[in-house]
């Protein structure tokens, strides 16, 4: 469904401040595309506002966008973007802390999981070792738990159990565990193995509390998801419509809390 006006004005706003072409013609149509975009910027405006973090965003090639440029958005499901015209990224980089960190927010991005399946995150936040090891290697799909991932579900009943399940299956398949061995060797890897990066933990319950996971319902939740998600450390992102302000800042908590502990991540 289309953004209300009040999330339409808040994301023309997150793109202005972003340096983004920010016209009613910049906001995605199509199922579901505007209301991820509206959660993928949210973050990103998040990350900007924290403190020694600076948040950049970039064509599908990885160079920067420029001024005023329209900032494209995913369409559908994809491997990582490679060119310019291809959907594009943000990219949150802190000079400062123990050792400088850089991170790419994605769209749209699937990921391959130990089963071979691929898994769509509408909204990704990977370390950028990942996907620069994927553009050097003219890969597609990086592997492993990104460090926050994000459904959106443009409905407006209630979220059911099934669709809480989908997401946990789709975090049980990309979860590496220390437990796994051979070419199993970082949370997250590209999808040769030639490069990874981030810590494991020897549970899958560790390594869902170890990042963000969430799911954006413009619908609130029925009791089942809500016991599943609370025992999974899957985040409940509901009522967007009715409850914007709620829901646009507890977005902004999970970005921050990410980025405080990021160094427990690598």
């Amino acid at each position: 469904m289309a953004l209300d006006p009040k999330r339409t004005r808040q994301l023309r706003a997150m793109l202005r401040r972003l340096s983004a072409a920010n016209a009613i013609s910049s906001i995605p149509g199509g199922t579901g595309k505007a209301l991820e975009a509206w959660v993928f910027m949210t973050l990103a405006d998040a990350a900007r506002q924290k403190t020694g973090w600076q948040v950049t965003l970039h064509q599908g090639d990885g160079s920067r966008l420029p001024p005023n440029h329209p900032f494209v958005f995913s369409g559908g499901p994809s491997g990582l973007s490679q060119a310019v015209g291809d959907p594009c990224f943000a990219r949150l980089h802190r000079s400062g802390g123990s050792e400088p960190r850089t991170l790419e927010l994605h769209h749209g991005l699937q990921h391959k999981g130990r089963s071979g399946a691929r898994h769509e995150w509408d909204i990704a936040l990977l370390p950028t070792e990942i996907p620069q090891g994927i553009r050097a290697t003219n890969a597609q799909y990086p592997r492993g738990l990104p460090f926050l991932g994000i459904e959106c579900k443009d409905k407006l009943r209630s979220g059911n159990s099934d669709e809480m399940r989908q997401t946990l299956a789709r975090m049980f398949d990309l979860a590496h565990v220390t437990q796994l061995r051979g070419s199993v060797t970082h949370r997250m890897m590209d999808e040769h193995g030639t490069a990874g990066t981030g810590r494991r933990w020897p549970t899958y319950l560790e390594n869902y509390s170890h990042g963000a996971f969430g799911v954006v319902h413009v619908g609130g939740f029925q009791l089942g998801p809500r016991d599943m998600s609370d025992h999974y450390k899957i985040q409940r992102f509901g009522h967007v419509t009715t409850s914007n302000t709620a829901t646009r800042n507890a977005l902004e908590v999970s970005m921050s809390r990410v980025l405080d502990r990021i160094d427990q991540l690598y």
